[in-house]
């Protein structure tokens, strides 16, 4: 997932300068690893990004990267999931 994380940081057009967030958000997961910080402040920083992408740069980013990652099963799985929720 982290290095789901840093391609999604790497993949903002946008806003290029949410990569200078990247040395906050591993001293924020080994906070989180040592314990120290909880699990909603961690997840808050890996998607901060989320905020500044639209529709299609999150689409585009999911096919690129989340799918091509993903077991072939997942693939069908989250492609019939997705079907569904539009019906």
């Amino acid at each position: 997932m982290a290095t789901q994380c840093l391609c999604f940081f790497l993949h903002t057009k946008e806003k290029p300068k949410a990569i200078l967030r990247l040395p906050r958000l591993i001293f924020i997961l080994m906070l989180y690893v040592l314990k120290i910080v909880g699990t909603k402040k961690a997840k808050e920083e890996m998607f901060y990004v989320v905020n500044y992408l639209n529709e299609g740069d999150l689409e585009e980013f999911f096919k690129e990267k989340i799918l091509k990652h993903t077991f072939f099963d997942a693939k069908e799985e989250l492609i019939k999931r997705k079907k569904k929720d539009t019906q």
